[in-house]
């Protein structure tokens, strides 16, 4: 059979989308279909979406039935000038960036030899200072396009700018629905090496294994502190396993620090997560810069005249 296949990429210009087509979508995409169920062909403007391939191409490719593998995008006149716009202004924000980090970061070192006990998590639950919040089984076909969003292992691990499919899960048909986190739980996960911990400052969310949370309770210590405390290099000798990293929160150290420690703690971690977090941002510009770089070096397909 000659006649060609007509292959159709429903997720693109929607990256993310679960469950279903992204609704803006739904009528292009039956645009395209009947366009070609009418005339065989396809416009230039179909082609960002669809494509058709010969039977004996397919073949060739290893029957490769992946609709973005045949797809072309190139960039239309328009495309070219929104990413050379975003090109500069990305590079703009780049400046701002290393420029803040030029600037010299005060933070006083401890001084003198600190004397704080170091107690297990277990410890200060029996003192009413902390609970644990428990993460739930998450399996993949769980997440849908909408209803309580779930925090994973992929989620804590993330790099700033980093694309990461979003899950939400419903749970208003579970017999016990899952705790959910409150604004200031510090998520902890072990999963891909080191110990991870996580503030969330937003809270609402469903924690899913082998993510736990520890809930701070009557002021005790900032969360930030207690992050940085919790995957400390003094707890991760509590993680096991090899392929599969396991931790209990209970046995976790944290120490009881004074008061105006904690504070001056406090504020130096600030500084130092704000130019990571800096750093991070100028990492993920660079990345989008290489992607634009590349993507400027493809050929301007001429835009079909919508008006005749």
């Amino acid at each position: 059979d000659r006649d060609p296949v007509l292959l159709i990429d429903a997720t693109a210009g929607a990256p993310g989308n679960r469950g279903g087509l992204a609704e803006h979508l739904v009528p292009r995409i039956a645009s395209v279909l009947q366009g070609w169920r009418a005339g065989g062909e396809l416009s230039d403007r179909d082609r960002e979406l669809a494509a058709l391939v010969p039977i004996s191409d397919l073949m060739q490719g290893g029957a490769n039935m992946v609709p973005a593998r045949w797809i072309h995008r190139e960039l239309t006149e328009a495309q070219r000038v929104a990413q050379e716009d975003d090109f500069e202004q990305t590079m703009a924000g780049m400046d701002e960036i290393r420029r803040a980090l030029g600037s010299k970061l005060e933070i006083a070192r401890p001084r003198g030899q600190s004397s704080a006990e170091w107690v297990p998590v277990e410890r200060l639950i029996e003192q009413g200072l902390v609970e644990i919040v428990k993460g739930m089984r998450v399996k993949a076909e769980d997440c849908l396009p909408c209803g309580v969003p779930v925090l994973r292992t992929r989620d804590i691990a993330a790099r700033s700018g980093d694309r990461v499919e979003p899950c939400r899960i419903s749970v208003d048909a579970m017999q016990s629905p899952p705790a959910l986190t409150k604004s200031g739980d510090i998520v902890l996960s072990p999963a891909s090496g080191p110990l991870r911990a996580f503030v969330d400052r937003d809270g609402g969310h469903v924690l899913a294994r082998p993510l736990q949370a520890l809930r701070l309770r009557d002021g005790f210590m900032d969360p930030g502190v207690v992050a940085a405390f919790l995957e400390s290099p003094r707890n991760r000798r509590f993680v096991t396993g090899a392929a599969y990293a396991r931790v209990s929160l209970r046995d976790l150290e944290l120490p009881l620090l004074a008061p105006e420690d904690a504070e001056a703690l406090r504020l130096a971690l600030e500084g130092l997560n704000g130019q990571e977090r800096q750093a991070e941002d100028l990492a993920s510009s660079a990345r989008r810069l290489r992607d634009a770089l590349v993507s400027l070096a493809s050929p301007v397909v001429e835009e079909e005249n919508k008006d005749g």
